[in-house]
């Protein structure tokens, strides 16, 4: 499970496997919400360092439990 932060204030769990691939994840959980879930819309960060939604959890250096930081 990885954490997502919307719009910096609502922190919004999303399940995941090691081979789920990030915008997958991140563009079913905009999509509950509402959202614009087109890939080229937003940014993920983690401690103010860019992550590559393209890349599967396992190859994007995460861990269980990591917050990112979604940026529209």
């Amino acid at each position: 499970t990885l954490f997502v932060l919307v719009d910096g204030q609502q922190r919004e769990p999303v399940k995941v496997s090691p081979m789920t691939v990030l915008s997958q994840a991140i563009g079913e959980m905009l999509q509950g919400k509402g959202k614009p879930s087109d890939p080229g819309s937003y940014e993920l960060r983690m401690k103010k360092k860019a992550v590559d939604a393209t890349l599967p959890v396992r190859f994007a250096g995460l861990q269980n439990r990591d917050t990112l930081e979604l940026r529209f």
